[in-house]
């Protein structure tokens, strides 16, 4: 996806400085509204409720945010998570392309993650984190991305990623960015589950939502749903980036409740995607967000 690096820019110095927090009821600051507030604490849910990039302090109603896992702020990410009721879908590859080789390399991949494992004191962090369900794999990002990586990365490659993440850290759950109807070669072993983002691109909501829980279910493996709040009504190329292509609190409200209302049992997220935030300071987008995020925690298994 385009401006992919900005996003994970933001994610290496931490919290990212783009976001001016408003009040909740959409009224922006010296308007009379009260000014800036506190965000309102997380939903109380078991899944996922997220944004990429949000700090590991939590933002807003959500309960996941998306963070690479590095040997600097591995301890510090997982002790703020904790003491928020955030769980973190973490890139535990650090680093992504800019460490992996272009063309993709695995075996630098796999020296990412090695990293983590040889620091004592991290890797503790990293185990007790994965057994209180709060830290996730976020294996790889959409492996067909020949701009990304130089090649499309093979399931072959895949597999392998996957089996070192259970090797070196046992019990995790691992997930790949790709929808389940764009997913090739059946169940793969080790693997939690994929990841299907909405757009309005992709036809009816409804059909989107069912389509790829069935399809994650025909594979034996769990979902991850969400919507790419930034380019919600574009492609995804810079220039796409405004106000105009955003996702509009109405449809945050009409999309989100239906992909809120997925299988429970196969869905074990809602993780929305963008490189900015700026859209959610629109009129009403805050009410929306936490209406939709107490709709999907009701449904929790």
């Amino acid at each position: 996806m385009a401006n992919h690096n900005v996003l994970f820019d933001n994610l290496k110095i931490g919290p990212f400085g783009k976001l001016s927090l408003v009040d909740p009821r959409g009224v922006p600051p010296g308007t009379g509204g009260g000014g800036p507030v506190e965000p309102p604490n997380p939903i109380v849910g078991n899944r996922m409720y997220g944004l990429t990039g949000i700090p590991a302090s939590g933002f807003g109603p959500f309960t996941g945010t998306v963070q690479q896992i590095t040997p600097s702020n591995a301890t510090s990410l997982i002790s703020t998570a904790r003491a928020h009721g955030l769980k973190i879908l973490g890139h535990l590859a650090w680093g992504e392309h800019e460490y992996w080789g272009n063309p993709f390399s695995l075996s630098a991949y796999i020296a990412q993650k090695q990293k983590l494992v040889s620091i004592p004191a991290v890797y503790s962090a990293i185990l007790q984190a994965i057994e209180d369900d709060i830290l996730y794999d976020y294996v790889f990002d959409e492996p067909t991305r020949t701009d990304r990586y130089g090649r499309v990365v093979t399931r072959t490659e895949l597999q392998a990623m996957v089996d070192d993440s259970n090797e070196k850290f046992p019990g995790i759950r691992t997930y790949i960015r790709v929808a389940p109807s764009n997913w090739s070669g059946g169940h793969m072993t080790g693997l939690t589950g994929l990841w299907a983002q909405y757009k309005a691109n992709r036809g009816d909501v409804t059909d989107f939502r069912d389509t790829e829980v069935e399809t994650a279910q025909d594979l034996n493996h769990q979902l991850l749903l969400g919507m790419n709040v930034q380019h919600f009504n574009s492609g995804n190329t810079a220039a796409e980036n405004g106000p105009a292509n955003w996702i509009t609190p109405a449809q945050f409200e009409e999309c989100g409740g239906v992909l809120a209302d997925a299988d429970s049992a196969t869905v074990d997220g809602m993780m929305c995607w963008d490189d900015q935030t700026t859209w959610i300071e629109q009129s009403g987008m805050m009410a929306v967000v936490t209406a939709v995020g107490e709709q999907f925690a009701s449904n929790d298994p």
